[in-house]
Formats: C-alpha cells, sequence, structure tokens
C-alpha cells in the first residue's frame, strides 16, 4: 500500500510540477541590458558558471524553456544555456497557447514543418525542398494533464495531423533544448509517422 501511495505522490508531484510551468516554453524579449553590452549565457542556472553563449540587447523571440532560481533555459547557437530571468520580459502572445507560427522538424529522415495555425502548414525536406502545403485549422486543446494541442487539415498531398505537447525534447544533432514535442501523421500515398521537437516562432 505504501508503494502504491509513493507512486501517486510521485505522479501528482509531476503533474502539479508541470500545471505551474504551464506558461513555458515561451518567447521572451531581452531588456534592461545596455546598447554597447550583451546578456550572457551560462552554463548553468547560476552567476559563477562558464558563459557559454550571449544574446544581443533588446533581442527579441527568445524562448525559454523552463526555469530555475531565477535562471530561465534558452538556446544560444547549437547549444543551450542559461540566461538571468531579471533581463527577460515575456512577450505578449508568446505561448504556446497563442502562437502565430510553429516551426517543427525532425531527423532520421530530416524533415521541418512550418505551421501558422488557422492558416497553412508547409512540410519540406531535402528530397522535396518547395514542400506540400496544407490548409489547416487552428490549435484544439485535447482533454490531457499535460498541455497537449492538435492541428490538422489537409492538401493535394493528403492529410496532415500533428499533436504537440509540452515536454523536453532534443533533436538529436546539438546540444539545444526545446520545450514541445510533436508528433506528425502523414495519409496520402500510405501513412507515415514523423516525430520530433517544435519551437515558437519562426
Amino acid at each position: 500500500m505504501r508503494g502504491f501511495l509513493a507512486i501517486l505522490v510521485t505522479l501528482w508531484t509531476a503533474v502539479s510540477a508541470a500545471a505551474q510551468d504551464g506558461s513555458l516554453p515561451a518567447l521572451h524579449r531581452v531588456t534592461g541590458v545596455a546598447a554597447d553590452d550583451v546578456l550572457n549565457v551560462r552554463a548553468g542556472p547560476a552567476a559563477d558558471t562558464e558563459i557559454v553563449g550571449t544574446l544581443a540587447p533588446g533581442a527579441t523571440g527568445v524562448e525559454v524553456v523552463r526555469t530555475e532560481g531565477g535562471w530561465g533555459l534558452v538556446n544560444a547557437g547549437e547549444r543551450a544555456g542559461w540566461a538571468s530571468l531579471r533581463f527577460l520580459e515575456a512577450e505578449p502572445g508568446g505561448t504556446l497557447a497563442e502562437a502565430g507560427v510553429l516551426g517543427c522538424f525532425g531527423t532520421e529522415p530530416f524533415w521541418n514543418l512550418r505551421i501558422a495555425p488557422g492558416a497553412t502548414a508547409v512540410l519540406t525536406s531535402p528530397e522535396n525542398m518547395e514542400g506540400d502545403g496544407y490548409g489547416i485549422g487552428g490549435l484544439s486543446r485535447m482533454p490531457s494533464p499535460l498541455e497537449k494541442y492538435l492541428v490538422d487539415g489537409s492538401g493535394p498531398a493528403g492529410a496532415v495531423t500533428a499533436i504537440i505537447q509540452r515536454a523536453a525534447c532534443n533533436d538529436g544533432m546539438s546540444d539545444r533544448a526545446f520545450g514541445l514535442d510533436v508528433s506528425v501523421v502523414l495519409s496520402g500515398d500510405g501513412r507515415r509517422i514523423l516525430s520530433g521537437c517544435c519551437t515558437l516562432g519562426e
């Protein structure tokens, strides 16, 4: 019985933590940094850790994946690092629920899916650089303890359905970190299922 209760407590803690961090990932802008300075991105969530990158003063569209002790996990170049939240301000409309554009991608095989909810989705790959276009609806919230959204539509190549959820994701090619996981189902000449990560914005 104690083991069962411990499992329930663990699951509840995980769901509660996700709910409390429900606004992330989210887009931010750099603020309070002098025009001739930069915002340092560090290896860990502390000021005494190694500098692994920088963000320009006034930079926008900075995606904060998660937070820890006043620091936000962001991507700088080809790796993730931590920037002080004192110099990052949330951008209006910068959350998953409000996303105007999502950039999703995967490897093995390589593919990219640019999603503009309520308008279009375009799927490209090294073999099809012009891409296949789809008319799609808006993001629909799915019943789930964690935040999951579905977007679907169709085009000349068939139908597309993408399920996007807040979850840690890695592209398998770099040391970057992402806060959105995606599964894409393509129905045309046969069915294909693609897995990958998404970012908010372009």
